[in-house]
């Protein structure tokens, strides 16, 4: 479990910026618990504003209104990733509905073993917000923070016409 975006131990929320959580899979966890902890962290961090699933089985499964309940007390959104499969993601997106918003991501290992340069990357997350309307881009620095260009990601996606919309 964490808080997007993040570097290493300082948490980095520009003005225009939200943190999001990226909840680990709970399966086997009674759904009433994860309700609970998600209904905690909301109280606990009141920027936040959306909920990116991720592990094999998504949060709350095979259970998740009282999750979906939390998450419209808070009107949080579901951060729904591109081209990725979990269990349990189609109930939770149908319960969640209109509260979900495309995400785009890379990991580290598709920039590793695919050589991905700077304007690869650059090119590829205008791409996901120009072709297919994706409002939410998700890139690592906390997975490749020896690349000295993460901190002038931003001026790259300026520089090709997209310019942050406001917090989530």
């Amino acid at each position: 479990m964490g808080i997007v975006p993040s570097r290493g131990d300082e948490t980095v929320w520009p003005d225009w910026t939200s943190p999001l959580f990226a909840g680990l899979s709970t399966f086997g966890i009674a759904s009433e618990n994860v309700a609970s902890s998600l209904d905690l962290l909301f109280a606990s961090l009141w920027r936040l504003r959306g909920v990116l699933p991720q592990g094999t089985v998504v949060f709350g499964y095979p259970d998740t209104p009282a999750v979906v309940e939390v998450m419209r007390r808070y009107d949080a959104l579901l951060l729904q990733p591109e081209f990725v499969r979990q269990i349990g993601d189609n109930t939770l997106s149908w319960q969640s509905f209109p509260n979900i918003l495309p995400l785009h991501s890379v990991t580290t290992q598709e920039v590793i073993t695919r050589n991905l340069s700077r304007p690869v990357l650059v090119e590829r997350f205008a791409r996901a917000a120009r072709e297919r309307s994706v409002r939410v881009l998700l890139l690592r620095p906390y997975d490749i923070a020896s690349a000295p260009w993460i901190d002038s990601f931003e001026e790259d996606l300026l520089s090709e016409g997209f310019a942050p919309e406001g917090r989530l």
